[in-house]
């Protein structure tokens, strides 16, 4: 059980990690085009294909431990503690 526990958790911070990731790209090229600055289309592909592999990246890993728990039928949740920034495990 604390071996699911942990890769929840894991799971928790990789897709943090690369949504923010990918949200930053995002809005750097936001902030490019509002400035008039020019990209060409290679550079505006490597960045859009960036960003859509972080987001791949984070779904399959989602995917992944949901079929792990289905598999050993084990289903882990977790819950913030109320006013901490603790997380505690649920069945």
């Amino acid at each position: 059980m604390t071996t699911m526990i942990n890769k929840a958790l894991d799971l928790e911070d990789k897709v943090s990690a690369n949504m923010k990731k990918a949200s930053a790209i995002l809005q750097a090229m936001r902030t490019l085009h509002s400035e008039d600055c020019r990209m060409n289309d290679a550079i505006t592909g490597n960045l859009l294909w960036a960003a859509s592999d972080l987001i791949d990246e984070a779904v399959q890993a989602e995917d992944d431990f949901l079929n792990e728990q289905r598999e050993k039928d084990l289903w882990v949740s977790y819950q913030q503690v109320p006013g901490s920034a603790e997380l505690k495990a649920v069945k």
